[in-house]
């Protein structure tokens, strides 16, 4: 159970870090549009829109969600389409 507690506190902590551009990075390398990435979380289209404007959300599932899922991409992928989404690496 511990390490569950451990990965899950780990997943928050890195949400919150998501910038409006990294959650935009994530959605691209998933080759979601703003409509299926919406449905994967059970929001609307723009609640999507202002993740990627202002960053990941403060707090609730979505949150651990698009941690978890960040941290699944390989490092020099979210690297290079931040870049390119910004002009610099988050």
């Amino acid at each position: 159970m511990h390490g569950v507690l451990t990965a899950a506190v780990h997943y928050a902590y890195c949400a919150t870090m998501l910038t409006g551009a990294e959650v935009r990075t994530l959605r691209v390398a998933l080759n979601e549009t703003r409509v299926k990435f919406a449905a994967r979380f059970g929001v609307n289209v723009s609640t999507v829109s202002r993740w990627e404007t202002r960053g990941a959300p403060k707090g609730g599932t979505a949150r651990l969600m698009l941690a978890k899922l960040w941290s699944r991409l390989p490092k020099q992928a979210t690297e290079d389409q931040c870049r390119s989404n910004t002009g610099t690496v988050a």
